[in-house]
């Protein structure tokens, strides 16, 4: 999947894979919302797993299959209708050194976890396995898996790995650079986003990486930071959405990049999310607990799912009517949509 970059001090705070989980979710009607692709909708929850530890990132590869993870180096997923109890992540713990940063599932028994040390766990729907150490020149960043068989993951080193049966070794994308984030929609497109200044990017096009046309972030008014990219998400390799660090986004249409979307002027630097499953939708989430859709280009309702101290840390969306939320102390909203009879 694609994640953000991980802070050193305790911040709030993706063929050999499987794993399979039921949702059975109690609506609770948080907040109704109506966009131009959304006739019916509405966000459910909180649910409470996890022991109420931070939940950091969520991948949801159908709209009943999905794995989380937390801040102690664990594991939740869903089965039966059933939370489970957190499962240790194998090779992951709670600091800064082997800290998982991201999950990413290509497809329903199909798991893969990214560690700040270079590890990258699989889990098979009942235990994760260690794989060896795959990057030794940098801390892990960012990981998508398409399919089972291809994942990628990429470091702040500025490097990329790709897995394909078996891990590459580490390849320079982005010299001197930290990429923070990725996104796979087969093992012929990715695109990866770094946070140098200026915003950099970067496409793989199933053999070779390139540079490509940047999008341009702003610093905010009254800012003295230059503003970055944090996150990435595509449905497509003509559509993707990526986030910089003080609310806006910005479309891909393969070959170059919108202007600023101004999603959330209160956003605190770089906690935000973003989840693309299908052409121009894409569900946006961040720190002070704000979701809001991105269709077709336009904003829909913000909706509040959780306080501004709690906040959401990661979404994802297995297609336009179905996405799962997570934040801090174990919280997980659902949304759900369904067009007009």
């Amino acid at each position: 999947m694609h994640r953000r970059r991980l802070v050193r001090t305790a911040p709030r705070n993706h063929g050999l894979f499987t794993g399979f989980l039921l949702f059975a979710l109690v609506p609770l009607g948080l907040t109704a919302c109506r966009g131009s692709n959304v006739a019916e909708s509405q966000w459910s929850g909180p649910t409470i797993v996890a022991g109420r530890a931070a939940l950091l990132d969520v991948s949801c590869p159908t709209p009943l299959t999905c794995v989380a993870i937390d801040r102690n180096g664990g594991s939740e997923a869903l089965k039966q209708g059933r939370w489970t109890a957190a499962l240790p992540v194998t090779g992951a713990g709670s600091s800064f050194d082997d800290a998982i940063v991201a999950v990413s599932c290509g497809a329903a028994r199909s798991c893969a976890a990214a560690v700040t040390n270079g590890d990258v766990p699989l889990y098979d729907g009942t235990t994760w396995s260690a794989s060896s150490v795959v990057d030794r020149d940098g801390h892990l960043t960012g990981l998508s898996c398409p399919t089972s068989r291809f994942c990628v993951t990429v470091d702040d080193a500025g490097e990329v790995l790709t897995y394909d049966r078996t891990w590459s070794a580490p390849i320079d994308v982005d010299d001197g650079g930290d990429l923070v984030s990725v996104s796979c929609t087969s093992p012929h497109f990715c695109l990866a986003v770094s946070e140098d200044s200026p915003a950099t990017t970067y496409r793989f096009d199933g053999a070779t990486w390139s540079s490509v046309a940047v999008p341009n972030p702003s610093t905010p008014q009254g800012g003295s930071e230059p503003n970055v990219l944090s996150w990435v998400s595509c449905a497509t390799s003509k559509y993707c959405v990526a986030l910089d660090d003080f609310g806006e986004a910005f479309i891909w249409n393969g070959r170059d990049w919108s202007g600023a979307i101004a999603f959330d002027k209160d956003l605190r630097d770089g906690s935000d999310a973003v989840s693309c499953p299908s052409l121009d939708f894409c569900m946006i989430v961040d720190d002070n607990g704000i979701a809001v859709a991105l269709s077709d280009g336009t904003l829909g309702p913000r909706t509040q799912l959780d306080s501004e101290a709690v906040g959401l840390n990661s979404v994802s969306c297995a297609t336009a009517t179905r996405c799962v939320a997570v934040g801090d102390k174990g919280r997980v909203y659902i949304f759900n949509s369904r067009s007009s009879q």
